[in-house]
């Protein structure tokens, strides 16, 4: 998880940036990094269902609108 730490430590370091998100290719399971007030991040974990705020897009995202027709895990 090297990759992963190095692009969080990059991408988090970007002013500008106020939502970073890790999305799974095989199951609904998002990590969301969201910026807060104070500067600091928060991390979410979404699983099956849940919705993140995209501030730069002025929109949110649900995982049914993230993964469309994929399948929930526990729903097979």
């Amino acid at each position: 998880h090297n990759d992963r730490r190095d692009k969080y430590r990059a991408y988090t370091a970007l002013p500008s940036l106020h939502t970073y998100l890790i999305v799974s290719q095989t199951e609904r399971y998002v990590v969301a990094y969201e910026r807060q007030a104070d500067g600091g991040w928060a991390m979410r974990e979404l699983r099956n269902q849940g919705e993140v705020d995209i501030p730069c897009l002025g929109l949110t995202l649900t995982l049914e609108q993230m993964y469309g027709r994929l399948v929930a895990a526990d729903s097979e």
